[in-house]
């Protein structure tokens, strides 16, 4: 759920989402976005969890990346790729994974809308006999590079979906023109190849475990009608657990994304049944992400943060992204110079010579009564809204905080000697900082980099391939 909540809150002001996401830095590396490769579970998990958990949330989200898709990527019932950000088109194709989302609308009742879009997937496979992995929609033709078939089940799984929420007998002739295709150009003599070329269904020697996974099983399901999976819920069995009875195999299962039918009626066995209906109205939370918590936990202590007031938009607040090598502990001169001017009671100015903090009543107290004792401690808190990164690069950056003879780190000295509400003491805790300790490391070159690694394996140092290239790798996306 964190991960479904953090997608959703870096998605573009335009409500879309891209391919592929740097998950340390929630910045996208591919801005390309549609509803296929690189994203379609995101989207199918969204509507799945809806129905499995009951959870508002999961479809409150689903429904506002819908909104986006049918505003932007939606174009005379094709489904096309545009820019995350703008909104213009960017490749005007049809991919093969695409065929899944009829089905996904299905579950939600939108009956219309699936049907136009399978209509045109249909026309696609009577065209060439398969689904190309990418069609160019503009030319009517196979994609350059894309003409293949690897057995995908996305098409036979929303022909089964829909079977099944209308009856339409002409989903039952689609069934069997895809059944036909196969047991003509795809059958071999020892299971069912993968179709190098759709224009020619030219035969490629491999056949991926997603066919007898999936696609022959939408198959079977479309063909079966009296399969226990059809369940409408007028049987099942009663359960006795220990917290009562509840009541399984009445129905309603939910495939995952390698079609792996989950009964809801099981999942509710595991603990107490709750109300599914709610009295409290279903709210969208705003994902906040962990580095804002510092934040809070600084408010707390009574020390302000200044706001940021320019106009933008609560949820789209930029994250910066910085290493902890650049890090410089000036919080505590920015918290004054803050306190200084705002407060109507400003605290004493800081001593940048200590490291230790005390109220001013606390000081006169234990410069009376107890000159030894020690004041309380601080710790050196980090900047809100950041992203700290591990820099792994050959450029090594040197941690270059100064430091005091003790070996402690220091902070910049400012001018103004006032009297200080900071008290020095003998003892010190010191915060542990898994970065300073990996550029200790670097530093010191306890552990040397194996360099055979690049002159025997070239590879290792290869470039990364580009967005086009990851999704016309053969087989199952990932």
């Amino acid at each position: 759920m964190n991960a479904v909540k953090a997608l959703h809150y870096y998605k573009s002001n335009i409500g879309l989402v891209g391919n592929h996401v740097d998950v340390l830095t929630g910045h996208w590396t591919a801005q390309d976005s549609g509803i296929g490769a690189g994203v379609d579970s995101y989207f199918e998990y969204l509507a799945k969890g809806t129905l499995l958990f009951q959870d508002p949330l999961l479809a409150t989200i689903f429904h506002e990346h819908k909104a986006a898709i049918e505003k932007y990527i939606r174009r005379a019932d094709w489904h096309l790729w545009v820019s995350m950000t703008k909104g213009q088109v960017t490749l005007p194709v049809f991919q093969s994974l695409d065929a899944y989302w009829p089905g996904v609308l299905s579950l939600f009742g939108e009956i219309g809308d699936a049907m136009k879009s399978l209509h045109n997937y249909h026309r696609v496979w009577k065209q060439f006999g398969f689904t190309p992995e990418f069609y160019n929609i503009p030319q009517a033709e196979a994609g350059t590079n894309r003409e293949g078939y690897p057995l995908r089940p996305e098409l036979i799984e929303s022909v089964m979906y829909l079977y099944r929420a209308t009856g339409d007998p002409y989903l039952i002739q689609v069934g069997v023109d895809i059944l036909r295709s196969l047991q003509h150009s795809a059958k071999t003599t020892c299971g069912y190849a993968t179709i190098n070329d759709v224009r020619d269904h030219r035969k490629a020697d491999r056949m991926e475990s997603f066919f007898l996974a999936e696609t022959t099983k939408y198959l079977y399901l479309l063909f079966d009608p009296d399969n226990f999976i059809h369940n409408s819920g007028q049987k099942g069995d009663v359960i006795q657990t220990q917290w009562g009875q509840c009541v399984v195999d009445a129905g309603g299962y939910i495939f995952n994304t390698e079609a792996h039918p989950i009964d809801p009626g099981a999942l509710y066995c595991c603990h107490r049944s709750q109300n599914l209906f709610s009295e409290q109205k279903a709210t969208l939370w705003k994902f906040i992400p962990v580095s804002n918590q510092k934040e809070e936990e600084s408010t707390e202590q009574n020390i302000p943060q200044e706001e940021d007031t320019k106009g933008k938009d609560d949820d789209k607040q930029p994250i910066e992204i910085v290493k902890l090598s650049e890090i410089r502990h000036s919080f505590t001169s920015d918290v004054e110079n803050h306190i200084n001017k705002d407060s109507i009671n400003p605290m004493p100015p800081v001593n940048y010579k200590t490291d230790e903090i005390i109220t001013t009543e606390e000081e006169d107290k234990l410069s009376t009564d107890s000159p030894n004792a020690e004041s309380l401690k601080v710790q050196v808190v980090a900047p809100p809204s950041v992203i700290y990164k591990v820099d792994d690069s050959e450029n090594i950056d040197i941690f270059e905080a100064p430091s005091t003879s003790e070996e402690h780190y220091s902070t910049p000295v400012i001018g103004n000697n006032t009297e200080s509400f900071i008290k020095q003491t003998n003892t010190r805790i010191t915060r542990f900082e898994p970065q300073i300790l990996l550029e200790n490391i670097r530093k010191g070159n306890l552990y040397p980099t194996n360099v055979t690694a690049r002159l025997n394996y070239q590879m290792l140092s290869c470039q990364s391939q580009s967005f086009l290239q990851r999704i016309s790798i053969v087989g199952e996306f990932f």
